[in-house]
């Protein structure tokens, strides 16, 4: 009893979580989210394994589709300055114009005289037609001789003037043999444009008399760049020169990353990005970076050689919008888990309460037993191991019930023994009394004889 008492004290003390319905809800839905969460995860991390291989052969597309457009275009005006360059009236032209403009001096009435005849119109719709910037001559002496824009620059020296030190300066040689393509930069003669040149031998039977130079914006590149089919929201392809500097218009970023305004700012115009170093160092390659607006993106890099020029080509995405659908997904996956998870809880709840439900009725009817109610029936229907359990509980019941009945049936009999032993010691008793009291008689009554008789003797 008293240990009955203890258990039953300590039952009352246990936390309510600790009891063995509270544990099998754990487990089985332990047992039921496990699973779900591991081909959760596994769904989302291929769903994303797999978005992310489509996202960046989608890229490298893109990126090996405007590498071939750019490579295109400077073939074309290449092949367009090899063929102005060998046309029978440039030579004529060069050997016109250069005896009219000598020391930075030009003869303008010479030179209008022979601006009208067929080289004026011819130039000017050769680079009408074909899109360049300005087309001009320049002799061997390295006098710029003709231009159609007539800037700053006509009529000065390339190799001893102020354009000296200029890219166009440097690139210029008066023994040049062959097409040369210089980088952009900025150009003050040309209204400080980003002006990129090619510039091309002209060449007559005397050999090399000159050179014919094409001045270059890039809005060509930009045209190619600019062009966003498939690239979503925040997709962009652009150019950087190995100065880490813009080559192409960013879409992104039409403030600070312009071509012009990155050399006019190269602070706030750079790009030193992870792809952009990978590209000029001559690597191809996809990976997530982190980009010059400090996004994390998709990039996919290559470089693009042109002659002694290299350019960093990149096409990227962020990766917030790349991974959009996976984040749809996610939540998704999130709502359907809750979900499902709360009819898991329901679900483990109403169980637990079917396989605890004996389990309590034989907890409690231990406690009943264990304080002595012997006549409370555990009425547990079931065919399964708790109905045996259960059954044989009752067998036990019944049992010790009995076996207190047959105690308290021989107690009983034990007493009643007991009583009327007692009684029939008092009986005994009381006549050993009687006879001991008629002995002590007869025997007083002989001590009396026997003193009469001898006092008569």
């Amino acid at each position: 009893m008293i240990g009955c008492l203890i258990l039953t004290e300590e039952n009352s003390r246990m936390p309510s979580w600790f009891n063995i319905k509270a544990k099998l809800i754990i487990v089985l839905v332990t047992v039921s989210l496990i699973p779900l969460a591991v081909v959760g995860w596994y769904s989302l991390e291929e769903s994303r394994n797999s978005i992310s291989r489509e996202v960046f052969n989608h890229l490298v597309s893109i990126r090996d589709a405007k590498k071939a457009q750019i490579t295109r275009l400077f073939q074309k005006n290449i092949a367009d300055i090899r063929v102005l360059a060998k046309s029978s009236h440039i030579d004529t032209a060069l050997d016109a114009f250069s005896s009219v403009v000598r020391d930075g001096e030009v003869d303008k009435t010479q030179f209008d005289y022979f601006e009208s005849l067929a080289y004026g119109p011819s130039f000017l719709r050769f680079i009408e037609e074909y899109d360049y910037y300005d087309l001009m001559l320049v002799n061997n002496q390295g006098d710029i001789v003709y231009s159609t824009k007539k800037e700053s620059d006509f009529a000065q020296n390339l190799l001893t003037g102020p354009l000296k030190d200029s890219l166009f300066g440097r690139s210029f040689k008066s023994d040049i043999d062959e097409v040369v393509i210089t980088d952009f930069e900025l150009y003050p003669a040309s209204q400080n444009q980003v002006i990129s040149f090619l510039i091309a031998p002209v060449e007559t039977q005397s050999g090399t008399v000159g050179a014919i130079v094409l001045k270059m914006t890039n809005n060509a590149i930009n045209e190619i760049m600019m062009e966003r089919s498939g690239m979503g929201a925040t997709g962009e392809a652009y150019l950087v020169g190995n100065d880490n500097l813009m080559r192409s218009d960013s879409y992104l970023d039409q403030v600070n990353r312009t071509v012009a305004a990155s050399f006019l700012n190269p602070k706030n115009g750079s790009v030193d990005t992870k792809a952009s170093r990978a590209a000029l160092s001559g690597k191809i390659g996809h990976q997530i970076i982190i980009d010059y607006r400090g996004q994390s993106v998709l990039s996919a890099y290559l470089p693009i050689k042109l002659g002694r020029i290299t350019f960093a080509l990149m096409a990227e995405i962020d990766q917030v919008e790349a991974f959009n659908s996976i984040d749809r997904l996610q939540q998704l996956v999130v709502i359907l888990s809750s979900i499902v998870g709360g009819l898991m809880l329901i679900s483990a709840y109403f169980i637990s309460n079917i396989i605890t439900k004996p389990i309590l009725s034989l907890t409690h009817s231990s406690i009943e037993i264990a304080e002595g109610n012997l006549d409370q029936e555990i009425k547990v229907t079931r065919s399964d191991e708790l109905g045996v359990l259960s059954e044989n509980f009752n067998r036990m019941r019944l049992s010790i019930r009995n076996k207190i009945k047959e105690i308290e049936e021989n107690r009983e009999a034990l007493r009643e023994a007991n009583e009327t032993l007692e009684e029939r010691v008092q009986m005994r008793t009381q006549e050993l009394a009687h006879k001991s009291t008629l002995l002590e008689a007869v025997l007083g009554s002989i001590n009396q004889g026997l003193i009469a008789y001898d006092d008569k003797l």
